[in-house]
């Protein structure tokens, strides 16, 4: 198995079964735990805009889309930003993360 750096943190690690390669340099990539911290930013972004368009349902629809599992949520969040129906940027705070 391959060896590469996580350009996230640093770390070295072994590639694993199923790993799938970044968008990294040669001899970089994603480490799991950086991944597992990278999807859990993502999740927790994707929730809050979820929660911004079930706050534009009427009464029905938002009991309906309330009732839907957080991963259908989130994939609806995610397609209305693909499908450019909404706009969402990342804002980094320095304070934050460090």
């Amino acid at each position: 198995m391959k060896y590469l750096s996580c350009g996230c943190c640093g770390a070295g690690f072994q590639r694993w079964k199923g790993y799938v390669d970044q968008d990294q340099d040669k001899g970089f990539g994603i480490c799991a735990d950086c991944q597992a911290w990278i999807q859990g930013i993502e999740n927790k972004q994707l929730d809050k805009l979820a929660a911004e368009i079930q706050s534009t349902l009427n009464t029905g629809n938002a009991a309906k889309f309330a009732a839907m599992s957080p991963e259908i949520r989130r994939e609806f969040a995610a397609d209305a930003i693909a499908k450019g129906l909404v706009t969402f940027s990342f804002k980094h705070d320095r304070q934050a993360t460090g």
